[in-house]
């Protein structure tokens, strides 16, 4: 259906295009960190999704331990983060907070096969090749020799894209 495809393409995309950008505008090691906290981002929204579900105080307390943790290994011996990676520390909460909806969202859609999965990818990816070009003005754009289509290739078919799908299996059945 045209709504689980929507949601599987814009959750795929929107996460790499937040995290990618997120790797731009602040430390990598920082951001990446900051995008890992989707767990918990999803602990809290799941009784938006699922009205059945419910927030205890227990899982607010452990929202912030997480933030408070994500501060500290970031910057150890300052509990503060620099002002001047501010705008990437939020791209990097952008793509935690769309990774958690999207998850949640996958778990309301209709059955459909795990190949879906594999379109998500691969409109995701078309999306942003697209992106990349007109960010470059299609100047200088790299160019890859058949071995490369070949690794790129082999990490879609295979880890990344096996990843993916794995996933979708995984959350649809988890009750």
């Amino acid at each position: 259906p045209f709504k689980t495809m929507l949601i599987g393409v814009l959750g795929i995309f929107g996460f790499h295009y937040f995290l990618f950008m997120s790797f731009r505008n602040a430390p990598i090691v920082q951001a990446n960190l900051i995008m890992y906290s989707w767990p918990f981002v999803m602990v809290i929204l799941t009784p938006l999704y699922f009205s059945k579900e419910s927030i205890f105080p227990r899982h607010i307390i452990a929202l912030i331990l997480c933030l408070f943790a994500i501060i500290f290994v970031s910057n150890p011996g300052n509990l503060q983060f620099s002002s001047q990676n501010l705008f990437g520390y939020g791209l990097a909460c952008c793509s935690s907070f769309v990774w958690a909806n999207y998850t949640l969202a996958l778990r309301r859609c209709p059955p459909f096969p795990v190949q879906a999965t594999s379109n998500f990818c691969f409109i995701s990816g078309i999306i942003s090749l697209v992106l990349y070009g007109f960010e470059s003005n299609f100047v200088g754009l790299p160019v890859i020799s058949n071995r490369e289509w070949i690794f790129l290739l082999c990490i879609g078919l295979g880890p990344a894209g096996a990843a993916y799908s794995f996933w979708s299996m995984a959350i649809r059945e988890y009750q």
